[in-house]
């Protein structure tokens, strides 16, 4: 009986995804119709090394009556499952399964599905007290498949045959938590860069190299005056007394710092090893919002395509990028010599556990700043328009895949406009200060060209 359900839930599984897969590319959606996010997809990336669940299973006597699944590893889109079926105390079967988030399409669009025979809607379950939003799958067979991104290791909450018959049934479950040594992915490997700009990050000593910058900056000075920077400062307060983003980084106790300030390649595209490739979500936003609804993100697909060497002294070794930003390729050439930023000065922050969808790294925090704002006066009749411009860039960097990557990207530029009478520069007329914000999260790392 087990045997004839789970063969029965794999073909609904499979009709289910595979008609997604034909549903994302078929024209025929209602026009403005918004995609829902699948909560199965949702469920792989929130779940945690740990987290379990389990099942009753209404089958036969004798046959199996409870399932377990545990995520046991868990590596930017992929995870590692753990799959046990029960017979009372006793073990019947132990099996192990592999994934990728990209099994599960991210999104649909539910007039596609109906055009495919599978009904979809949109509800809610009651857990132990708890309420959890679910997405309800009807086959055309009548079979029925109920989900919740809030149920872990694959959402799914209950299963039930073509005449309501419940086959399966969430009746526990645990969320889990990634530790440290397992979400990190740091490693004390040495070995060198295929081209030689650096070598993959070696973190283990991290902290304690923080603490010696900050040690440095409280010894006494050549006047016997003893600096000391207040770490207990609320950083919100602090940031908001900041006149500009160089201010802003010595209140928060940045310590200057040429980490990673030659290396071209990590700060322009992510990361440095040739033939792997990296996918970031990219959200461009505006302070304050000029409208209400901010726009979804976009899917940049960077590719390290092709080291060229070079020929002679004079000319520099350079590396061919390519750039798929929402179904647009480009491509470019950089020197990997010179300096990352020019204009730009690096300083060293706190690490940080940094979250990003395919999981938690332990990352290097570094931020660039524009050391003088630049400044422009424009004087149109009695109108005199003075404006301040000034930009930061916060880079987190940790090693994955054995190869040093950025795992969020931050790009912040601040315009400031006054005006004023030019008769009477005090009189303040009006002031405008806007910060536009470029933010990328990694999404997923490939150490090879796929």
């Amino acid at each position: 009986m087990l045997r004839k359900e789970c063969n029965s839930a794999k073909i609904a599984v499979g009709l289910a995804l595979c008609l997604m897969i034909i549903a994302s590319g078929v024209p025929g959606k209602e026009p403005r119709e918004q995609p829902e996010y699948d909560a199965r997809y949702e469920s792989r990336r929130l779940s945690s090394i740990g987290a379990f669940v389990v099942y009753k299973l209404y089958g036969a006597e004798g046959e199996p009556d409870r399932l377990e699944i545990t995520v046991t590893e868990k590596a930017l889109d992929r995870f590692t499952y753990v799959i046990r079926t029960y017979s009372g105390d006793r073990l019947v079967e132990e099996k192990t399964e592999k994934g990728t988030l990209g099994d599960t399409n991210r999104q649909f669009f539910p007039s596609e599905l109906h055009a495919q025979g599978i009904e979809f809607s949109k509800g809610s379950e009651i857990i132990n007290k708890t309420v959890y939003p679910t997405q309800r799958f009807r086959s055309p067979d009548g079979s029925v498949e109920v989900y919740s991104q809030q149920i872990p290791a694959g959402g799914l909450l209950k299963k039930m045959d073509p005449s309501g018959r419940i086959l399966r049934e969430l009746v526990e479950m645990k969320t889990g938590k990634d530790t440290d040594a397992a979400i990190s992915q740091i490693k004390k490997d040495t070995s060198k860069s295929v081209i030689g700009i650096t070598s993959p990050l070696s973190i283990s000593d991290l902290a304690q190299d923080a603490r010696k910058k900050r040690q440095e900056q409280q010894r006494p000075t050549s006047s016997g005056k003893r600096v000391v920077i207040n770490e207990e400062a609320p950083r919100g307060a602090l940031t908001h007394r900041a006149s500009s983003f160089q201010e802003e980084v010595s209140l928060e106790t940045g310590v200057p710092s040429e980490r990673f300030a030659s290396n071209i390649l990590l700060l322009q595209f992510g990361f440095e090893r040739p033939q792997a490739s990296a996918q970031y979500y990219l959200i461009e936003t505006t302070e304050p919002a000029i409208q209400q609804t901010p726009e979804s993100p976009a899917t940049v697909t960077i590719t390290f395509a092709e080291s060229i060497t070079s020929l002679d002294e004079k000319t520099p070794p350079k590396a061919l990028f390519t750039i798929d930003k929402d179904g647009k390729t480009t491509s470019t050439k950089v020197e990997i010599t010179g300096k990352g930023i020019p204009g730009m000065k690096g300083f060293e922050l706190l690490p940080e556990v940094v979250t990003v969808p395919p999981g938690a790294f332990s990352c290097f925090h570094v931020r660039f700043v524009i050391q003088s704002p630049l400044k422009t006066i424009v004087q149109e009749g009695k109108i005199q328009t003075t404006t301040i411009t000034d930009k930061k860039i916060d880079y987190w960097v940790s090693n994955v895949s054995d190869c040093t990557v950025v795992v969020r990207k931050i790009e912040a530029e601040r315009t400031q406009k006054i005006q004023c009478a030019a008769d009477e520069p005090s009189i303040i007329l009006s002031q405008e200060d806007v910060t536009k914000v470029k933010k990328w999260s990694l999404v997923n790392f490939s150490p090879v060209k796929k």
